[in-house]
């Protein structure tokens, strides 16, 4: 396997930092004092209140220990609905009774909150306090910290309250960086603990109302929520990257939706935008949508949502009452606008819904709304409901203009094999891909270059080919355990490596059509291994892993750091042989010698196992720019 090394040709490209001078490191511990000056570890303040007194622009503070946000408040002398006074009204930070609120509040733009390890440094609401409620256009930064037993408050005396339990923001641009979030939940009523305390905030740990979320690294693990067990986003652009959300219980909250992340939109000024990256989602649950609920919005709303999913792995997620084991999507709120829902990559499985969908409901959707789904595997979901109820993916009956036959339905690469329905805890039926809307609909359904296991009502549909995929190959009983589809052992991997392979000699490994990956700049599965291109086809769904491959723990993906095409939000990777530069723009790849020859070029990768060891100069186009960089190539 080539080894690549990488030099930045600095004659080239030179990159100017400014930083504001003024700028400095805080200290901020829970064996500080606040009679220090904070500058050094060595006089480390101790609350948040001593912070305010010396933050500015750009600084970095650096929490040691978890500290209590119940100790910044004297709780003894405040009401429930109490409120302390306003620290500095005229930098807009307030210090309510439950957290503190950042209206507008410039002189925190550019700061980072930095931890050492995000198991030990952080912040702790300690089950009666809410965090942090961000309100205005700056950015603030989260590296290594831990948002913990945080729950949510209410309003209060014409004040802010919080229907979040860790941070409430609005406007305001946050980037979190290898934090946690853990034991987050609502303030449950006395009565009835499976409820919200009556007035009090029903959602997860963040509530994200407009502006910019960026999470990288991250883990959201046991947070609790009705509307949200870890996000509710009803406005902005969020980015999630190699994120974890894993067993956000919100199933044991009654009318909970979503127990990862929950979407309402709310915003006029834009679509909602996510997207979500290489992120697993484990264990979550919830009464509708156990991972992820896509619903309703106000019916004034002119925007709709934009949900793109490459690359994530939804294992054992589950819709304790309703539909959607790991996402549901039910928008029939009248002029709503439309959603457009990408999935790629993305492996779906022992998923589980009590009535429709096991992995996929798809019930209620805006005319003009899209769902494409490319090199995807559904296998192992199933739902509590008869057949036709969909173990994998369902498409509902619907309300009347809202039914998913409006919905264009893109389906290309994918398996859906071995789901299935239960009664009475037994195995009922097999039942991969439903809908069960009418057959007279507008030509939007297409099916391509899929496996379908066995299908209820799909034959038929306008768009659905018999002979451009593989469909019912297996009965309603009688299941030949994933042979058909190409999957090796696929138990043992989904549990343990969170992927499915495909036998080596597996049908499934040229049935598809190249195309629809090159038309999304997708070329590596699941685990970032480069899709192969035979006699102009490749593999179907989302791994093309070996068993061997997985068994091996072989690393594809190797990233080579560039400052350049880091402002260019463009990555290098060196994959298996594998020149990759993908961006959020159209790319392209050239490889020169020093001595001006064009030595190979391609669209976005090309292979570099064939090229002589050397040094050579790769030229990069990422839309209307161009970068360039120096390359050492070694052929051992």
């Amino acid at each position: 396997m080539k080894k690549i090394s990488l030099f930045v040709l600095v004659s080239i490209v030179s990159l100017i930092f400014t930083q504001n001078v003024s700028a400095k490191d805080i200290y901020l511990s829970t064996s500080g004092n606040d009679s220090n000056d904070g500058l050094t570890a060595a006089t480390a303040v101790k609350t948040l209140l001593r912070i305010n007194e010396i933050i500015g622009v750009e600084d970095v503070v650096h929490v040691k220990g978890i500290i209590k946000i119940t100790d910044e408040v004297d709780f003894a002398t405040k009401t429930e609905d109490g409120t302390q006074d306003p620290l500095n009204p005229e930098d807009g930070i307030y210090l309510y009774h439950r957290g503190y609120f950042f209206r507008n509040a410039l002189k925190l733009a550019g700061i980072t909150f930095l931890g050492e390890d995000s198991s030990k440094d952080g912040f702790s609401g300690e089950n009666v306090a809410s965090l942090f409620q961000f309100q205005g256009a700056y950015p603030v930064m989260f590296k290594n910290i831990l948002f913990t037993k945080a729950v949510t408050h209410r309003a209060a005396n014409g004040q802010y309250g919080s229907d979040a339990s860790a941070i409430w923001t609005s406007g305001t641009e946050l980037t979190f960086e290898n934090c946690a979030f853990t034991l987050n939940d609502i303030t449950r009523n006395d009565a009835s603990p499976a409820d919200p305390k009556e007035g009090w905030g029903n959602r997860g740990a963040i509530t994200f109302n407009s502006g910019t979320g960026i999470f990288k690294n991250c883990e959201f693990t046991e947070n609790l929520g009705e509307e949200g067990g870890a996000l509710f986003i009803n406005g902005g652009t969020i980015t999630i990257e190699d994120c974890y959300f894993g067993y956000n219980n919100c199933a044991e909250v009654n009318n909970s939706k979503g127990g990862a992340i929950y979407t309402w939109v709310h915003g006029l000024d834009g679509p909602l935008d996510i997207t979500i990256k290489r992120t697993t989602f484990e264990g979550n649950t919830a009464k509708k949508g156990g991972a992820i609920a896509l619903l309703d919005k106000v019916s004034y709303v002119p925007t709709g949502t934009i949900l793109n999913i490459d690359r994530c792995t939804f294992i054992g997620n589950q819709a304790v009452s309703d539909q959607g084991g790991a996402i549901v999507w039910d928008n029939f709120m009248g002029r709503s606008s439309s959603d457009v829902v990408t999935i790629t990559n993305s492996l779906f499985y022992a998923n589980n819904a009590n009535t429709d969908g096991g992995a996929i409901c798809v019930w209620n959707v805006q005319p003009g709304s899209e769902l494409n789904m490319i090199n995807c595997t559904m296998y192992g979901n199933f739902t509590n409901g008869n057949a036709g109820h969909g173990g994998g993916l369902d498409f509902m009956m619907g309300y009347e203009t809202y039914l998913p036959q409006n919905l264009k339905k893109n389906i290309y690469n994918c398996i859906f094999d071995g789901n299935y329905a239960t009664e009475g805890g037994s195995l009922f039926s097999y039942s991969d891909l439903s809908a069960l809307y009418p057959i007279e609909e507008p030509d939007n359904f297409t099916l391509k270059n899929s496996f379908v296991g066995r299908s209820i009502s799909i034959l038929g549909k306008t768009g659905v080919d018999p002979e451009a995929n593989k469909i019912d190959y297996y009965t309603s009983e009688e299941y030949d355990g994933g042979i058909t589809a190409g999957f090796d052992d696929p138990d043992y991997y989904a549990a343990n490596y969170y992927a499915i392979p495909l036998l080596e000699d597996a049908e499934a490994r040229t049935y598809g059509n190249p195309q629809y990956l090159d038309d999304l700049n997708l070329y590596t599965d699941l685990v970032g291994k480069p899709r192969t291109i035979v006699a102009g086809k490749c593999a179907i769904g989302a791994c093309e892993v070996t068993s061997t491959e997985l068994d091996n723990e072989v690393v594809f993906e190797t990233g080579i750091s560039s400052p350049q095409l880091e402002q260019a939000s463009a990555k290098l990777s060196l994959v298996n042989g594998m020149l990759l530069c993908v961006g959020e723009k159209t790319t392209r790849i050239e490889l020169y010698n020093l001595m001006g020859s064009k030595i190979a070029d391609g669209k976005s990768y090309l292979s570099v196992n064939n090229v002589t060891s050397g040094v050579y100069i790769a030229k990069i186009q990422i839309g209307t720019n161009v970068f360039t960089q120096k390359l050492i190539i070694n052929g051992n």
